[in-house]
C-alpha cells in the first residue's frame, strides 16, 4: 500500500501552517498606505512594529512511520516554563526593543 504513493512522488510528512484568512489585496493596500505615510515622517518621528512572543520549553510531537501496535514517546519537561516577550522593531533605524 505504501509503495504506490511513493511511486507517485508522495512522502509521509507533516504539513505546514499558512494563514487561513490571508487577503493579498488587503496586504498590498496596507503596504501602499504604509509607504505613503512613511515618506511623510519627520526626522525625529519613529514607527515601530510590535508583537508578542511566548516561547515554551517543551517538545512538540510530529509525524513519522511507526510500526503498528508500537508507540514512540519523546520525553518532555513540564511545559510550565514560559516567557512572555514583547518586541518592537523600527525599520528605519533597525532598532529592536525587547521587554520580558
Amino acid at each position: 500500500m505504501v509503495q504506490t504513493p511513493h511511486r507517485l512522488g508522495y512522502r509521509y510528512k507533516k504539513t505546514t501552517i499558512v494563514p487561513g484568512k490571508m487577503d493579498r489585496e488587503k496586504q498590498k493596500g496596507f503596504a501602499a498606505m504604509y509607504e505613503k505615510r512613511y515618506k511623510c515622517l519627520w526626522d525625529k518621528e519613529k514607527v515601530y512594529f510590535m508583537d508578542g512572543s511566548h516561547p515554551t520549553q517543551n517538545s512538540h510531537a510530529g509525524y513519522g512511520w511507526i510500526a503498528s501496535g508500537k508507540r514512540f514517546g519523546i520525553k518532555s519537561p513540564t511545559g510550565r516554563m514560559r516567557m512572555n516577550l514583547m518586541g518592537a522593531y523600527d525599520p528605519k533605524t533597525g532598532e529592536i526593543i525587547v521587554k520580558e
